[in-house]
């Protein structure tokens, strides 16, 4: 039996002369080949992002021992079956609870927000509190839920942060334009694709100052 020769599939020479006909050269990067990683982008996001809005944030736990009232658990159930509705339309896709009149509203939008992320339907929350946000709160709004929103749709991150890349000071302008470009990526998808139905949620406050709350999440129709 011979002996078997291996053949490199790449041609290596010190000098190539070609005379004649077409050239055509492809190169393949083996090795220390980096994806686009977007740290810049996610450091000047997360620069935008304020965690004492986040519905479990640590500064503000939900208390597990407090028991909620009957009107408390009225309104829940309202919550929830506005949620879980599947036929919900244009209009009925965001709903407002008025909770200034409970003295635990605070407590109940949490619950709400916790039985929302048991069922994996949660996209994200921005608590309105008091004094953290008492000064140009609509700094951190969208910044928080496009954070949120990365976290909860793994495959939306690319598109977040690219949008950051496509303008370094977004982060900087008005909240409807931030929300305008940061959703238009999605716009366009949904042109391409059957739109997933979204839902939004919001709660009266009754810090009057800034007064509400507002969670983000998809019905529960797929």
């Amino acid at each position: 039996m011979g002996d078997t020769v291996r053949h490199s599939n790449v041609i290596q020479a010190k000098k190539v002369v070609i005379v004649g006909g077409k050239f055509s050269q492809t190169i393949n990067q083996v090795g220390n080949q980096t994806g686009c990683t977007f740290e810049e982008e996610t450091k000047k996001l997360h620069n935008f992002v304020s965690h004492d809005a986040f519905h479990d944030s640590y500064k503000y736990a939900y208390p597990r021992h407090h028991v909620l009232t009957p009107a408390e658990q009225d309104i829940i159930s309202t919550a929830t079956n506005w949620a879980y509705s599947k036929k919900l339309s244009r209009e009925d896709r965001v709903l407002h609870l008025d909770l200034s009149a409970s003295a635990a509203g605070q407590y109940v939008a949490q619950h709400i927000a916790e039985l929302f992320e048991q069922q994996k339907c949660l996209r994200g929350t921005f608590f309105f509190r008091f004094p953290e946000h008492a000064t140009r709160p609509e700094r951190f709004f969208v910044a928080t839920l496009a954070h949120q929103l990365g976290i909860s749709l793994p495959h939306t991150k690319e598109d977040i942060l690219g949008t950051i890349r496509s303008d370094p000071y977004l982060l900087t302008r008005h909240p409807r334009t931030q929300m305008q470009r940061f959703l238009s990526p999605f716009d366009e998808l949904a042109l391409r694709k059957r739109p997933t139905s979204s839902s939004s949620l919001s709660f009266l406050n009754s810090w009057t100052r800034v007064p509400f709350r507002r969670l983000l999440m998809p019905s529960m129709e797929q």
